[in-house]
C-alpha cells in the first residue's frame, strides 16, 4: 500500500514538474515591458488640459491592448512612476533621466519601457496634423533601444475635434502601421 501511495505521489510531481516546465518554456524568451503614459502636453486650443489628460490615458490603453502579443505588457501610471522613484529629488514623470528609467526597469523587473508622445497638434478644417514619438529605453541602460517620430497626417470625418476623433482617426491607425514594425524588433 506504501509502495503504490509513494508511487502516484511521484507520477503526481512528474507531471506536475512538466506542467511547470512548459509553462516557464511559454514565457522564457519574451520580454517585459512597461508602457509609460502617454506625453501630451500640446499647447493647443483642439482639447482644454482634462481632454489630453483622459486622451493620454486612452492612448496609454491603446497602446498596451496593441503590444499584448509582444511581451508580458505592464502599464505605469504617473503616480505609480512617482512612488518608484521617490528617491530621487524632484522627479518628474514627463521628462524621465537614464538612471529613472533603470530604476523603474529594476523596481518592477522591466525589460524594457515605451515612451510615446504627441508632439505637436495642428488642425485645418479636417485635415489634423499630429506628429507622433515612439521610443523604446533599454531598462538595463536607460538608453534609447528604438526610436521612431512619425509625422501623422489624417482626414477625419468633422471639423469638430474630439477625444474619440483623435484617439480612432488619427492614433490609432497610426499605432496600427507602426505594430508590425515594433513587433518586429530583436528584444
Amino acid at each position: 500500500m506504501n509502495k503504490r501511495i509513494l508511487k502516484i505521489r511521484i507520477t503526481f510531481l512528474i507531471i506536475l514538474l512538466s506542467a511547470m516546465t512548459v509553462l516557464s518554456i511559454r514565457s522564457y524568451g519574451q520580454p517585459v515591458i512597461g508602457i509609460l503614459p502617454v506625453g501630451t502636453n500640446v499647447n493647443s486650443a483642439a482639447l482644454n488640459e482634462q481632454q489630453w489628460q483622459s486622451l493620454s490615458v486612452q492612448m496609454q490603453d491603446l497602446l498596451v491592448s496593441q503590444m499584448q502579443k509582444t511581451g508580458t505588457i505592464r502599464k505605469l501610471s504617473r503616480e505609480h512612476i512617482l512612488l518608484l522613484l521617490k528617491e530621487l529629488p524632484s522627479p518628474e514623470p514627463e521628462n524621465l533621466t537614464d538612471e529613472a528609467y533603470k530604476i523603474i526597469s529594476k523596481k518592477e523587473n522591466l525589460n524594457y519601457l515605451v515612451r510615446c508622445s504627441v508632439e505637436s497638434i495642428r488642425v485645418d478644417d479636417k485635415n489634423v496634423l499630429m506628429p507622433i514619438r515612439v521610443v523604446i529605453i533599454d531598462g538595463s541602460t536607460g538608453k534609447k533601444f528604438w526610436e521612431k517620430p512619425l509625422a501623422v497626417s489624417r482626414i477625419i470625418s468633422t471639423p469638430m475635434l474630439s477625444e474619440h476623433l483623435l484617439l480612432n482617426e488619427v492614433f490609432k491607425p497610426s499605432l496600427s502601421e507602426l505594430m508590425p514594425e515594433i513587433k518586429g524588433l530583436s528584444y
